[in-house]
């Protein structure tokens, strides 16, 4: 009998075709994940993702209305593949006129900057086993949301966000700071081998495309206080506690000694380099 019941339902599931099992969301995100790896090696313009996607769109109406099942199914799937080349051409590939990046150049600019402290500041401690001669000091790294741009006198509006990277202890900035930076602006240094670790492009995926370096700390000038009760800068303590805490128990120097032990120094180093996710410390 059971496997009469089995046959059963094996022969009404091929019957009726509305009995089988359908995952409608891992086909879309397949296809939203394949437009994002087209764009992302291929560099296809946005007036192409457009008209594909337009296309698809409205080949899939007329499917609708025809009752063509499988060709709208296949047309749908080729506008999700083109909605994701254009999210992934949209974040990588273009940014507005008074985007930051367009004022920066491999060469540094000197700049006035001002903006907002998106990231609480992390401090890198210099290597005392590089056998440099000349004494290093601590790098402070944060990022910041730009607002205006001051260059040779002449002050213009910005957007995007810069990594800015302070030679010495900044620690009288918070996150939602309103702050005033004097500092050189350029691009951030990009891999000069095949398959080294690519500095410049690993920023442009957290949505920075510039760098702006100063060599003092009293060069970051606080204008105005954010909110101490703001959700970031409370997720920032948050995590600078967990950090500070995570740091006196004898397992965590076991733990970092473990996983460093088979990595170079110079690997070791640009990782602490890596920039702080937004919202607070690594």
């Amino acid at each position: 009998m059971t496997d009469t019941h089995a046959a059963n339902d094996e022969s009404s599931v091929e019957t009726n075709p509305s009995l089988r099992i359908r995952v409608p969301a891992v086909s879309i995100a397949l296809t939203l994940a394949c437009g994002i790896a087209v764009d992302r090696w291929l560099g296809i313009s946005l007036i192409i993702w457009l008209v594909v996607g337009s296309v698809g769109l409205g080949c899939w109406l007329v499917g609708f209305l025809l009752g063509k099942s499988r060709a709208r199914a296949a047309l749908l799937l080729i506008t999700c593949v083109a909605i994701g080349g254009m999210r992934h051409h949209l974040f990588w590939s273009t940014a507005p006129a008074n985007d930051i990046a367009n004022f920066a150049d491999r060469v540094p600019r000197l700049v006035q900057l001002k903006g907002t402290i998106a990231t609480a500041p992390y401090i890198i401690a210099p290597d005392e086993n590089a056998g440099l001669t000349i004494p290093q000091s601590d790098r402070s790294i944060c990022t910041i949301d730009c607002q205006s741009l001051s260059i040779n006198g002449q002050q213009e509006p910005v957007s995007g966000t810069a990594r800015l990277e302070v030679s010495g202890r900044v620690t009288h900035v918070k996150i939602g700071d309103v702050v005033e930076v004097v500092g050189w602006l350029s691009f951030p240094a990009t891999s000069r081998n095949p398959g080294e670790f690519d500095f410049r492009d690993y920023l442009r995926r957290e949505g920075i495309r510039t760098v702006v370096r100063s060599n003092y700390a009293d060069s970051v000038r606080v204008e105005n206080r954010g909110a101490d009760w703001s959700l970031a800068r409370i997720r920032s303590k948050i995590r600078a506690d967990s950090e500070a805490t995570r740091q006196k128990l004898p397992s965590a120097g076991c733990f970092r000694i473990t996983g460093c032990r088979n990595m170079s120094r110079r690997r070791f180093r640009r990782l602490q380099m890596i920039q702080p996710r937004r919202g607070g410390c690594l």
